[in-house]
């Protein structure tokens, strides 16, 4: 899979032309869709919120959401209210946002006869998901809770064991850092964790 990271704009001074006209998408992911598939890659946008909410960010993706070889990912880490920038905190969404997107996409693989959708929500603090346990399991969708923040394997091992095998976590995930994790997990390590995450993201 090929992952490309997105970001909601703060400043209005600092909009593109194309963010105040609702109907418009963003426009670089083509570029993308395209090598992905030339390389026979599936195409994950991942989704810095900001000071939006989870769902009005995957609305405005949903052309490319459309393909059945896009899915997409919410960062709660880059998601604050208020005038808190994003990098100044840890920010969060609540299980609601994580379930409006749900069935979103649920209901758009339905009208536009579709393979299933897997959202990603990454996760490396409690507080990074609100009202966690609410989260609903929908056969429509394959909601995966990637543990995501850089550290030694060990702890790594036991947020996975916290986030990605969670009881609300309905798949899990997990991310390795190359440069920024001292001991990077190996292929051997990843494969003994249980459940065995059913995503893995290098960065």
């Amino acid at each position: 899979m090929l992952i490309i990271g997105g970001h909601c704009v703060l400043s209005r001074d600092h909009y593109p032309a194309w963010f105040d006209q609702p109907n418009t998408p963003v426009p670089y992911p083509l570029q993308y869709i395209e090598l992905a598939r030339r390389r026979g890659f599936a195409l994950i946008l991942d989704l810095q919120i900001g000071h939006s909410n989870a769902l009005a960010e995957v609305q405005k993706i949903a052309p490319y959401l459309e393909e059945p070889d896009v899915f997409v990912a919410l960062d709660p880490e880059f998601a604050l209210a208020g005038s808190v920038k994003p990098g100044d905190a840890i920010g969060s969404i609540d299980a609601s946002d994580i379930n409006a997107v749900q069935w979103y996409l649920a209901a758009l693989t339905a009208q536009r006869h579709l393979p299933k959708k897997m959202p990603i929500v990454h996760q490396f603090q409690a507080e990074m998901i609100t009202g966690a346990a609410e989260i609903e399991r929908h056969d429509d969708v394959d909601l995966v809770i990637d543990m995501d923040g850089y550290g030694p394997a060990e702890i790594k091992e036991a947020k996975y064991a916290r986030y990605g095998a969670a009881p609300y976590a309905a798949f899990g995930g997990i991310k390795v850092f190359l440069q920024h994790d001292p001991d990077p997990l190996t292929e051997a390590q990843l494969m003994q964790l249980r459940p065995r995450p059913s995503l893995f993201v290098y960065q």
